[in-house]
Order: structure tokens, then C-alpha cells, then sequence
């Protein structure tokens, strides 16, 4: 391969039909990597809409199947997971000889809440932190290896965590615990990654406008989710391409040198 000319690289995204997620898989396509798109598409209990595999499709459609694969996993059943991951590893080689996994982004996240965290449906609390804990510690299983093993020159482990992985929040305990979890988990494992050249992080968003920050804004009884736009020191919401662009760095050969951390892309909102 002549220099200057960058070598394929592949990529693996969680939570990536919609939000933050698909936003980071249009940068990952942007920038020529072969992307899997993995989310759960199931019509899971929370009141609000979730996501479909249309709202991948217009992407693919885009880009490529070449570019692009889709497959609908739930990363709260990690040997599917681990099954799919190692499938799209196994044919991208085949594929595109010479391509290596570079980057995993966990971007899967629910949302529910109660006006009192002992009141709020065990089922609904539990799968809050299969989703947004274990969904990320699975990932970690199903890719770690594969990263440790890749010739790429960057390899990241990239975590979407939230303001409220560091800041309390009322009626969101579940979620609050969630992600303080994938923060902690996110700092032992670059720990654990000392000596591979695999790099772990966490992009920690303020009030981004998803369907997430819409069902939050009810929780809280606003009427639009510009109510939460006050609480950061920018004075707006955070768009989902935004959150893409620090994933996007922190897969960059300018972020050798970034594991462990939290990188908070809020505005703000941490330090009000």
C-alpha cells in the first residue's frame, strides 16, 4: 500500500439506528470505513418510539452495502453479540482484504424514570441497566479480542456515557446508576488494556436532541425539550452529529495518548 494512502479499517456500532448512534455511523462512513450497524429493533416496553431498521436502510442506501451491514442484535444477549461480531470480522477479511477493526462505539441506550426510584417497574429498571451497563460490558467481550489482535494502527473502544454518568439526577436513578457504571467500567478497562495499543473512553453528552431527551423532558413535565436548554452554559442542546465529531477524534491518531478518560461534550451542563 503506496503512503499516504489509508489502509481499510472497519467499525462496529451499538445503538445505531437512531440519535447519537446514527450519527456516528454516518461519520464512520464519511470517513471510508466499513461499518456494522448493529441495533436491537425490537419492540421493547418504553413509552416512547424506538428505533426500525428503515431508519438504517436510507443509509445503506447511501453508502452501500459494501460500506455498510445491518443485523439486529439486542446487546443484552451477549453470545449473539459475540456470534455477530465475530461473523462481520471473519467476511470483512474476506471482503476487504487487508481490513481491520479500528474502532467499536457503544451508542445503545434506554431511558425511564419514576417521581421515586423505589417506585419505578423492576422490569423497566432491569432492563435500563442490561442496556446501558451490561450492553456495553458485552460489547467489550464480543470486540476486545478482535481489537488486541487487529494490525490497525488505531484501535478504540469507544463508550457513550451521559452527563448523568458523573451528576445526579432526580427521577432518573436507574439510568443515573447506568451510567455511572459505563464510566467506571470504561476507566478498569483501559486499565486492563495496558501494553495492547487498544485505547478505552467515554464521550459523555449533555441534553442532545434524540428521542431520549424527548421522553426525559415528559419525566420531568416539560412541554419541549428546549426547557433543558438553560442548563448549559452554551444556552442550547447539543445536535447528535456534535457528540459524532468527539467519537470521531477520539478514533483519530491524534488521541493516541487519550484511555481512560471521560471526554464530556455537554456545554457545560457538568459543572453547573
Amino acid at each position: 500500500m503506496g503512503a499516504g494512502v489509508t489502509p481499510p479499517r472497519s467499525a462496529i456500532v451499538t445503538g445505531a439506528a437512531r440519535g447519537v448512534g446514527l450519527a456516528v455511523v454516518r461519520r464512520l462512513l464519511e470517513a471510508s470505513y466499513s461499518v456494522l450497524a448493529l441495533d436491537g429493533f425490537t419492540d421493547i416496553d418504553l413509552p416512547y418510539e424506538c428505533s426500525t431498521p428503515s431508519d438504517l436502510l436510507a443509509l445503506q442506501g447511501s453508502f452501500g452495502s459494501s460500506s455498510l451491514s445491518i443485523s439486529s442484535v439486542d446487546v443484552r444477549d451477549a453470545h449473539t453479540l459475540i456470534d455477530t461480531v465475530t461473523s462481520f470480522c471473519n467476511h470483512t477479511s474476506i471482503d476487504t482484504p487487508g481490513a481491520q477493526l479500528a474502532v467499536v462505539v457503544g451508542c445503545a441506550g434506554v431511558i425511564d424514570g419514576s417521581d421515586r426510584s423505589w417506585e419505578l417497574n423492576l422490569d423497566t429498571e432491569r432492563m435500563i441497566i442490561e442496556t446501558n451497563l451490561l450492553g456495553i460490558m458485552n460489547l467489550a467481550r464480543a470486540t476486545i479480542p478482535a481489537l488486541i489482535t487487529s494490525a490497525s494502527p488505531t484501535k478504540r473502544f469507544i463508550a457513550i456515557s451521559s452527563a448523568a454518568g458523573h451528576k445526579p439526577l432526580p427521577q432518573l436513578a436507574a439510568y443515573v446508576a447506568s451510567k455511572h457504571g459505563v464510566e467506571g467500567f470504561v476507566k478498569s478497562l483501559a486499565l486492563e488494556l495496558t501494553g495492547t495499543s487498544v485505547t478505552a473512553n467515554a464521550v459523555a453528552p449533555g441534553s442532545t436532541r434524540t428521542k431520549i431527551l424527548e421522553h426525559s423532558a415528559r419525566i420531568y413535565g416539560l412541554s419541549s425539550v428546549e426547557e433543558f436548554s438553560p442548563q448549559h452554559l452554551t444556552e442550547r442542546l447539543l445536535e447528535p452529529a456534535e457528540i459524532a465529531d468527539a467519537v470521531m477524534f477520539l478514533a483519530s491518531e491524534g488521541a493516541a495518548s487519550i484511555t481512560g478518560t471521560v471526554v464530556a461534550v455537554d456545554g457545560g451542563l457538568s459543572i453547573t
